[in-house]
C-alpha cells in the first residue's frame, strides 16, 4: 500500500511535466518565429533604411526626468525604433560625440540617413516640464 503512495504523486509529476514541455515546445515556437520576423523587420528599417530615434538621457538629469514618461508615451507611437543612449556610459559618450549632441535632455532622429535634433524639455516659470511640442514632432513619423 506504501509503494502505490508513493507512485501516484510521482506518475502526476510526470503528466503534468510532460504536459508543460510539449505546450512549451509547441507553443513556443510560434511566438519565437513572430518575433523573428518582427526582428527582422525592425532591423531591415533601422539599419538598411537608416530609420530610427535616439533619446539621449542621463540619470541624474532634471531635464530627462521631468520629461521621461512623455517621451516614452510619444515614442511607442513611432513606427520607428527608439533607443535610449545613457550618457554615463562610455558608449553613450561616444554616439554623443557622433551625433554632435550638447545637452543629456535631446532626441536625434534619423529618417533616411539625416538626422534631426530635438531637445525634449524645457524650464518653464522656473519649472522644469517636458517641451510636448518637440517630442511629437520628434516622433512624428514623416520621412522627407
Amino acid at each position: 500500500m506504501a509503494n502505490k503512495r508513493v507512485e501516484l504523486p510521482i506518475l502526476k509529476l510526470l503528466i503534468l511535466g510532460s504536459i508543460f514541455v510539449i505546450g512549451y515546445l509547441f507553443g513556443g515556437t510560434k511566438v519565437d518565429s513572430v518575433n523573428q520576423s518582427n526582428d527582422q523587420i525592425s532591423f531591415t528599417e533601422t539599419v538598411l533604411n537608416k530609420n530610427y530615434n535616439l533619446v539621449f538621457y542621463k540619470k541624474d538629469c532634471p531635464y530627462c526626468k521631468a520629461a521621461r514618461s512623455t517621451v516614452e508615451e510619444e515614442s511607442q507611437n513611432s513606427d520607428y525604433k527608439t533607443f535610449w543612449i545613457n550618457l554615463d556610459t562610455q558608449e553613450g559618450q561616444l554616439l554623443k560625440e557622433r551625433y554632435g549632441v550638447k545637452y543629456a535632455s535631446t532626441i536625434v532622429t534619423l529618417r533616411k540617413g539625416i538626422n534631426q535634433e530635438y531637445s525634449y524639455a524645457l524650464k518653464k516659470k522656473g519649472r522644469v516640464v517636458p517641451n510636448r511640442v518637440e517630442i511629437e514632432k520628434a516622433f512624428k513619423n514623416n520621412v522627407d
